[in-house]
């Protein structure tokens, strides 16, 4: 064992010396975000038909009928909030979970070679878009809807404007796509063939949801004449609702099970992330002992004569 002169080879670290790998956990984290919006999707589904003669209470309400008992209104909004708050709440620990598996997934592109890093940087950019457009769409249709001239402040009528609920089907769409994107692009290179068929139908299937879902509510406004009461409200106009989130459900099923397709190929190691850390052995390494200047007081390690020898 030399102490001194160049230092050893980096020793590439062993199978069971390589930290986990980034791309690995971010993409598990993102199943699980699939997993909660899949709840949430199911909950709001089950919320909407249990409180659904509360909703056509609202409904009649907005629709320019006066509220004959205005404590039975405001006790039946306040029903409504409290689920939607719940909803809310799930939505929100589903979109902390992705973030965490978004920092892990972009911290971990370069694991996999350039070709999946770009395509990475792709689907963050998607993302990102699929967030601000949606977001920004719908704070314009909310402020057109509420600022309109002759429109009471705070009358939820102007929601009910087909030319509104045509922007939100593109503010929608949109939405699916951007999002659809960048489950897609975060995997494409990672994912197995059957893992590929699962997350292009997924995409499909979104688009569908989206458009089932504008088109449903503008046939719905065709079918309403206001003012309204709650008995004029039909169960059925819950059929546009239900089959577009049944889709919104399937599709994110399937995506669920692209992402655990690749999870179950980290499993069998046909995946395996290139080591980002290198180490040296572990026995002491000094550098070479330098020379004493000429002249000066001799090397330490030349043993020195006593006095008088």
């Amino acid at each position: 064992m030399a102490f001194g002169g160049a230092p050893p080879p980096p020793v590439p670290v062993p199978a069971y010396g390589i930290p986990p790998s980034r791309t690995e956990a971010g993409l598990r984290y993102v199943s699980y975000a699939i997993l909660m919006f899949l709840a949430t999707t199911g909950i709001t589904v089950g919320v909407v038909i249990a409180l659904f003669p509360l909703i056509a209470q609202v409904m009649s309400l907005a629709g320019g009928g006066p509220p004959a008992d205005p404590t039975l209104f405001f006790g039946t909004l306040a029903g409504l909030l409290a689920a939607v708050c719940v909803l809310l709440i799930l939505s929100l620990i589903g979109a902390i979970i992705g973030l965490i598996g978004l920092v892990n997934v972009h911290k971990g592109k370069h694991e996999f070679g350039a070709n999946h890093s770009r395509f990475a940087e792709r689907g963050l950019v998607a993302l990102v878009l699929g967030i601000i457009i949606p977001t920004a769409g719908q704070a314009a249709i909310t402020s057109t809807a509420f600022l309109s001239p002759g429109l009471p402040v705070g009358d939820l009528v102007p929601f009910l404007d087909p030319g509104l609920i045509a922007a939100q089907l593109v503010v929608g769409v949109l939405e699916v796509v951007l999002v659809g994107l960048f489950l897609l692009w975060t995997i494409d290179s990672l994912v197995s063939p059957v893992g590929r068929r699962y997350a292009t139908v997924a995409l499909g299937l979104g688009l569908v949801a989206a458009f089932i879902a504008g088109i449903g509510g503008i046939l719905t406004l065709s079918t309403i004449t206001f003012p309204i009461g709650p008995e004029d409200i039909s169960p059925l106009l819950l059929v546009p609702f239900l089959v577009s989130t049944g889709f919104s459900f399937v599709s994110l099923s399937l995506w669920y099970l692209a992402y655990r397709d690749v999870l179950e190929r980290f499993s069998r190691r046909e995946l395996v992330a290139a080591p980002s850390l290198v180490y040296y052995p572990a026995y002491p390494y000094y550098p070479p002992a330098s020379p004493p200047p000429s002249g000066g007081p001799a090397s330490p390690s030349t043993p020195q004569k006593p006095p008088g020898s």
